[in-house]
């Protein structure tokens, strides 16, 4: 690969991502520092963020799959906060 189709690529992704989440993960990283837990609609918000663009319809088909399973908010906020505190540890 070229230095210029480095160059144009990085500029395209650049045009591509965060749109619409500009301190999304800012936000986030201090969310999990200070709860230590993740909501079903932080997840949503994650899957959003990192699925932009061309990848927009496989961030919907995973968000689907979360909307249709048997977690609730709450199973996947004890889920979150035991790996959490694993990590932390």
């Amino acid at each position: 690969m070229t230095k210029e189709e480095i160059i144009y690529w990085a500029g395209r992704y650049d045009k591509e991502k965060d749109l619409d989440f500009p301190n999304f993960e800012k936000k986030l990283s201090a969310n999990i520092n200070e709860q230590k837990i993740l909501s079903k609609f932080d997840i949503i918000d994650i899957l959003r963020w990192k699925f932009q663009g061309s990848l927009r319809g496989r961030g919907e088909y995973f968000i689907e799959k979360l909307n249709n399973s048997n977690f609730s908010d709450l199973d996947i906020q004890n889920k979150t906060q035991k790996v959490f505190l694993r990590v932390a540890i």
